[in-house]
């Protein structure tokens, strides 16, 4: 655990940025007249592109429509499909897809979206649960000993996230982190921050390359003091929660650790009566959650 000197900070997170010119997006033929007239009035110079049998992609953007995905299913992809999907695949300068749809679990997007890829959904497109928004915050637990942890609070933010991303607001934690101080005596030993946890609405409850590197970030901050930080991921599915947990520390790859305790509980809001989001705080505290290492 760390000392009085630890303080959490925020994970700095850059947006994807495209050059103006000749903007290369992959689409299908169908769609092509109506991106164009779509495109033509914005000022933006574009390149429209279809995928070639054994040549490389170059597309910068890709817009995966309704003719695209066709009869295809998560698990069974037809080879009209599978083309569009192995052009995503192999374009090293993707940086942006949106998907006709309104959830993106299927593999080829949860693929793009660990190796830094921004996906995006059209909301409304189906009477089915749509894509969310990430919520997140910070872990506070107790160090029970023996190398137990059990987390005791957490903080949650519902602003600052997005589809495939989420960026912790520094103020709000760290006023959090000095009330749970003052409320357990600042016996730092025994109860301290914990590391970071957030919702991956569309994606496995796992953590992504970029995540991964944010913690090693978090690990190297001048006045952290603590030797290993925890991730807590979570994804609200029908039946309840979907977690993981992974420890970090420096040097060291990535270490799951097993969760105990109830922490499947949750409320589910209705915006707009399309969007569910996770809210409240995932009973998380109540639920007496236990890391152990």
């Amino acid at each position: 655990m760390g000392s009085a000197g630890a303080q959490v900070r925020t994970q700095r997170q850059l947006t994807p940025m495209i050059p103006m010119s000749d903007l290369r997006i992959l689409c299908s033929p169908a769609e092509a007249p109506a991106l164009t007239q779509a495109l033509s009035s914005s000022g933006q110079r574009f390149i429209l592109r279809h995928p070639e049998d054994g040549q490389p992609c170059d597309a910068q953007v890709a817009f995966v429509s309704r003719d695209i995905t066709g009869a295809s299913t998560k698990f069974q992809i037809t080879p009209e499909t599978a083309r569009y999907y192995e052009a995503m695949r192999h374009a090293p300068d993707l940086r942006w897809v949106h998907v006709h749809s309104a959830g993106a679990d299927r593999e080829i997007y949860q693929s793009l979206h660990a190796r830094g890829v921004a996906i995006t959904t059209s909301q409304g497109a189906s009477d089915a649960v749509v894509a969310q928004t990430a919520i997140g915050g910070v872990l506070a637990a107790e160090n029970l000993g023996g190398g137990a942890f059990e987390i005791v609070d957490l903080s949650v933010q519902r602003s600052g996230g997005g589809f495939a991303s989420f960026v912790r607001k520094f103020g709000q934690h760290d006023r959090f982190m000095r009330r749970f101080f003052d409320r357990t005596g600042h016996r730092y030993e025994r109860f301290n921050y914990f590391g970071e946890w957030h919702s991956h609405p569309s994606f496995p409850a796992l953590p992504s390359v970029v995540d991964g590197k944010q913690m090693q970030l978090l690990l190297r901050e001048p006045d952290q003091k603590v030797n290993f930080l925890v991730l807590l991921v979570v994804k609200a599915e029908k039946c309840g929660i979907e977690a993981s947990a992974h420890a970090f520390a420096r040097g060291m790859r990535p270490m799951r650790v097993p969760l105990s305790g109830d922490v499947l509980a949750r409320e589910r809001g209705k915006a707009g009566g399309r969007r569910a989001v996770v809210q409240e705080r995932l009973a998380l505290a109540r639920e007496s959650i236990k890391l152990v290492r």
